[in-house]
């Protein structure tokens, strides 16, 4: 169904990468590329500097 991605689990939830506001997405793009397809990475967003939040 999903050719190249290994599926983890099947669930009604919605697709980050879809969903996410934009101004959110900025960051994760930078230091986690392709987030959207293995959100669990995210847990690496408590890395993020402050002043980098605040300048993104």
């Amino acid at each position: 169904m999903f050719p190249g991605y290994r599926a983890h689990a099947v669930t009604n939830g919605v697709h980050g990468g879809f969903w996410t506001q934009p101004a959110f997405t900025r960051l994760p793009n930078i230091h986690i590329p392709r987030w959207w397809h293995e959100p669990e990475t995210l847990v690496r967003a408590q890395q993020f500097s402050v002043e980098e939040d605040w300048t993104c």
